[in-house]
């Protein structure tokens, strides 16, 4: 499977925004039109998802594409998702239709009607609303899995209590494998746009090594302080790898203070894609597959560096590290509360770069054994 050329993707993600609906307003989009001949439907509901949010899903929707080809699958959502905005290029991929937007039972019942035999719905929220839209779609699906503790809130599956994984993806995943009846590919990847890769590949050639720092906006508590990378590329450097600087679609405007910070430093940001934010994702996307490793904030930077399954390194704030796991195997994590506070300012400049030269000593070890490691199974 592959994401759409630059042509194709340019007219969905118009066409996705396009249809978006205003405040209060659903979104539709029909990505596969409905046949003559009613199909079996699976319903992920959902709160709705940012660009992290949706990428640490990606395992579970690709194995509901492997274990019920013949349904159609729809992803009835709360709020908007990032699958009809920067991931419309692969939304093709997982769903037949997305609606966002949906948030009253009573629109949601009146939706489920209209999509034929409804068989599954996997309720991928983690609160009290979770369980009780069992009570919402009862009597329409013919099995319906919350991700509730244990999965107790559960019907038309084998009832049996279980200790949900401790990350997200791996509950979504989990969630997918019980209406299943049995285990399924846990996949995170997706797929690189073609024009991206080779773009890709003219700014960062072969022949030298490449460690990648994602900043994050200067407002937000989450960021670790942007002086502390100036001891991390220091220490990339002696390490004998050139540091890549990924900068987000808003944060073009630090990268005069890279430039003269880490002079010898990389720089990808939204001048690189020519001022295409679209493309931008795409963009890091395949530039982060050249990198032998990379040290991130919490964003969704960070979960797009980990769909490349590189060895990465979270600097963690008030968030759950651990529920949000990144989905890439290859995980270190230095948390705020190991210094005695909720927030990145608290980690050490000093203790980030020794993290990282850890790092690069077990990539260097570990480099030929890489290319042929199994698939992780999102447990940890």
């Amino acid at each position: 499977m592959q994401a759409q050329d630059l042509a194709s993707y340019r007219t969905d993600l118009d066409a996705a925004f396009a249809k978006r609906g205003g405040p209060g307003e659903t979104t539709h989009v029909t990505i596969k039109p409905r046949g003559e001949t009613e199909q079996p439907t699976l319903i992920f509901r959902d709160k709705g998802h940012l660009l992290g949010d949706a990428l640490i899903r990606v395992p579970a929707y690709r194995a509901a594409r492997i274990a019920f080809p013949n349904h159609r699958l729809i992803n009835l959502s709360a709020e908007k998702t990032a699958f009809t905005g920067p991931l419309a290029p692969i939304a093709h991929l997982f769903f037949d239709e997305i609606f966002s937007g949906v948030e009253a039972n009573s629109e949601q019942r009146q939706l489920a009607r209209s999509f034929g035999p409804m068989d599954i719905v996997l309720d991928l929220r983690s609160n009290m609303r979770s369980s009780l839209n069992g009570v919402t779609f009862f009597g329409s699906a013919k099995r319906f899995v919350a991700n509730s503790p244990g999965f107790a809130a559960r019907y038309g599956a084998p009832r049996s209590f279980e200790v949900r994984p401790r990350n997200n993806a791996a509950r979504y995943h989990r969630m997918v494998e019980i209406v299943a009846g049995h285990r399924l590919p846990y996949d995170f990847r997706i797929p690189t746009l073609p024009q991206a890769k080779t773009h890709a590949a003219e700014l960062l050639p072969d022949g030298e090594r490449y460690f990648g720092i994602t900043s994050g906006p200067l407002t937000q508590t989450k960021s670790w302080p942007r002086e502390g990378h100036i001891t991390v590329a220091a220490r990339v450097r002696a390490h004998g790898f050139r540091p890549v600087v990924l900068l987000g679609a808003f944060e073009g405007e630090q990268r005069a203070w890279y430039e003269a910070n880490i002079p010898d430093a990389l720089i990808v940001d939204l001048a690189t894609a020519r001022g295409d934010a679209g493309y931008l994702l795409w963009l890091l996307h395949a530039v982060a597959g050249r990198f032998a490793g990379c040290v991130s904030n919490e964003n969704g930077l960070q979960h797009l560096v980990a769909s490349r399954g590189i060895p990465l390194l979270t600097l963690s704030g008030p968030t759950n590290s651990r529920a949000w796991k990144p989905v890439t195997p290859l995980w270190w994590c230095i948390r705020a509360q190991q210094f005695g506070s909720d927030e990145p300012r608290a980690i050490p400049p000093a203790f980030v770069a020794d993290t990282v030269s850890q790092m690069i000593r077990w990539i260097e070890r570990n480099e030929d054994n890489r290319a042929n490691a199994p698939m992780n199974s999102g447990q940890n």
